[in-house]
């Protein structure tokens, strides 16, 4: 219906263009004694004028139209890529999830998506099983790989009571954001960016670390368990309570860190076997590494201070 009286309009349109209003401007040419002869002339070079403006007109419009159309169907193509992948989530295969991971990521380009999908791959990420499954596999790592290189929604997530196992988390920003409370077991963190992040009670084991960065974060209570460290910046890092066991660092630097007291415990995961022992780090060496203005404890039974600055 809306079609027919849109070409109801525009033909009663072209008539008055191109037949009417010509025979209104005519009459100021008669007034003004020009010949009849001359008046068709005159007459016949606007309705040429005028059909040259309405074709152009009409130009623009199918152009318009065509726009319009073709971006309705990308939007219809897009909404329903999102719903299948969404849907494919849930499906049992790997495959068929990593290719819907990877659908989304790539439809996070359209902006009036990019929150939605956000909040369904953070939901798929915490809601993996419960707290006690460790997240692992291609599926989750494909996620936190984009969670930490360009979303922006993820300030508003919190990454809290999670176990990351087996999962590369190299050249990944997560500064500020919030991880207390978390497991990594066997995960490699290279270039890896944890700054002002919330990392209290969290434990790292068997972790490859390397030029990552925690400065500034809140590493209270947190534990690092046979996770060899190289060129890593604790710098300003809030690390009381924090937990260093069998871990060989080299040219780090904890300059500012408030390191106050450290923990020996049993078991790294278990915060209620946690004891007070008075600024010690455990069968922990430091080499190379940069201590200034920290109160790491030196001489301590089973802890090598090897070439360090203090």
């Amino acid at each position: 219906m809306i079609t027919i009286t849109l070409a109801v309009t525009v033909v009663l349109f072209s008539l008055v263009l191109i037949w009417y209003i010509p025979k209104l401007q005519l009459r100021r040419f008669r007034d003004e004694g020009v010949s009849e002869l001359e008046l068709i002339v005159i007459e016949d070079k606007l309705r040429k004028t005028y059909a040259q403006i309405l074709g152009g007109l009409l130009l623009l419009g199918g152009l318009y139209f065509d726009y319009r159309n073709e971006s309705s169907n990308t939007q219809n193509k897009v909404s329903q890529e999102y719903n299948e992948a969404v849907k494919q989530l849930s499906d049992n295969s790997i495959k068929t999830k990593i290719t819907a991971i990877n659908t989304l990521k790539r439809l996070s380009s359209q902006r009036e998506y990019r929150q939605e999908i956000d909040e369904v791959l953070f939901e798929y990420v915490s809601n993996y099983g419960p707290d006690s499954v460790w997240r692992t596999g291609q599926d989750v790592e494909e996620i936190m790989g984009y969670f930490g290189r360009g979303s922006n929604v993820a300030d508003k997530v919190r990454f809290s009571n999670i176990r990351f196992k087996n999962i590369n988390l190299s050249v990944c920003d997560f500064s500020d954001k919030a991880f207390n409370n978390c497991k990594f077991d066997t995960c490699q963190m290279q270039s890896t960016k944890f700054r002002g992040s919330d990392l209290a009670f969290s434990a790292f084991n068997k972790c490859y670390i390397r030029n990552a960065s925690f400065s500034a974060s809140d590493l209270q209570a947190a534990s690092f368990t046979r996770s060899p460290m190289d060129s890593v910046d604790f710098s300003d890092a809030l690390l009381l309570s924090a937990f260093f066991d069998d871990c060989q660092i080299v040219r780090s630097d904890f300059k500012n860190a408030s390191c106050g007291i450290t923990v020996a415990i049993k078991d790294p995961y278990s915060a209620q076997e946690r004891k007070k022992v008075g600024r010690i780090f455990p069968k922990t060496t430091f080499r190379f590494c940069d201590l200034s203005n920290t109160n790491i404890a030196s001489g301590t039974k089973q802890t090598d201070f090897i070439d360090c600055t203090r």
